[in-house]
């Protein structure tokens, strides 16, 4: 018998409304009443100990199960990346009021007293990819990036002085092993704790928009092997203490489409010769000059297509209360789109892989 309402579909989204700025970034705000659903559903979920499969499994669970098989493809559709230019940014998410990070040494959950955070990271992680974490990152598939005192003037994700230029995430290691790619396809990012005095501006870049402000000759120079990458000092590790690797290409994907491999900051990019310094210095300031700020706030997750879209940090002054805990503290996820392409590397746990080059 012919049933309607499988060819029934919302003309708009129950949990949540979608707009497109003039970035080309997508903003997805929640419901008020789905916000309350999400809390409801997440705030007291424990873990599944030492089965991260299983635990990712039922959180992508329940988060289908609250927004309905429409939304859901929805979703699906706006993380296959065919909808803007790769930077998604889900709002009026539900969050545990937070002031400090842990102590130094001290394991995140002694700092709040749930794991909605996490759980809302890896629940919308499911949408664009397999979440994963690189040991060197950190031993948990949550990464947490919180400042230190040790490392002030240092170049760090986690937060310092030094600002931390436009790059791909894991840039060398889209390179590092023919036939291996081990840069995320995409990275979440949400914070935890906000410095409201001080903060720091989160810049992106969309890679097209720099590429097509290019002249054509720098573009055939950045497409060809014009550059070595450099490693994070974190992955100068192994027997041969190897700092860079290629050359490589530096653009890639077709035109208006383009992913940029790249990290501007530091020793991390060595041109060839002369003409490829001259490509590579134009990238970088066209690349400065389409950037905008997105500020990583409570209650908001930030969704940036690895490549196709660059990101980079603010210089500013970290705040510590008397015990040493930072006031800023970020949570990221990586994912990617086959596990399976870390089968050569020593797995920490069912998702955390030491990535030794």
């Amino acid at each position: 018998m012919y049933n309607p309402a499988f060819n029934y579909k919302p003309l708009f989204p129950q949990a949540f409304r979608v707009c497109t700025d003039e970035n080309g970034v997508v903003f997805v705000t929640f419901s008020d009443d789905f916000k309350g659903r999400l809390e409801e559903t997440f705030t007291y979920l424990g873990y599944i100990a030492h089965d991260e499969n299983s635990h990712i499994a039922y959180l992508r669970s329940k988060l289908l199960a609250l927004i309905g098989p429409w939304e859901s493809e929805y979703l699906f559709d706006l993380a296959s990346g065919r909808r803007g230019k790769g930077v998604v940014v889900f709002d009026n998410l539900p969050f545990e009021p937070i002031i400090w990070s842990p102590a130094l040494g001290m394991p995140p959950h002694s700092a709040k007293a749930t794991s909605l955070s996490e759980h809302l990271l890896l629940a919308i992680s499911t949408f664009f990819g397999e979440a994963y974490g690189v040991a060197k990152e950190g031993n948990r598939l949550v990464n947490d990036l919180i400042p230190s005192k040790e490392d002030l003037d240092k170049l760090t994700g986690n937060g310092s002085r030094m600002p931390l230029g436009l790059h791909t995430e894991n840039a060398a290691l889209r390179f590092a092993k023919p036939g291996f790619d081990w840069s995320p396809k995409g990275l979440l990012l949400g914070e935890v704790s906000e410095q409201k005095v001080g903060r720091p501006k989160t810049m992106v870049s969309i890679a097209s928009k720099a590429c097509a402000l290019l002249p054509n000759q720098a573009v055939t120079i950045l497409r060809r092997p014009c550059s070595r990458l450099g490693l994070p000092i974190r992955q100068r590790t192994g027997e041969t203490k190897k700092s860079a690797i290629g050359p490589v290409p530096i653009i890639l994907g077709a035109d208006g489409k383009e992913e940029v491999i790249a990290a501007f900051y530091g020793d991390m990019m060595r041109p060839i010769n002369a003409k490829a310094l001259w490509a590579v210095g134009l990238l970088n300031e066209k690349l400065d000059e389409v950037a905008f700020g997105i500020p990583i706030v409570p209650g908001r997750i930030v969704y940036l297509a690895n490549g196709r879209v660059l990101h980079g940090r603010s210089d500013f002054n970290p705040i510590f209360d008397e015990n040493g805990r930072a006031q800023r503290w970020i949570q990221r996820v990586f994912v990617c789109a086959r596990l399976d392409a870390f089968n050569g590397c020593r797995a920490l746990t069912d998702r955390v892989f030491d990535v030794m080059l």
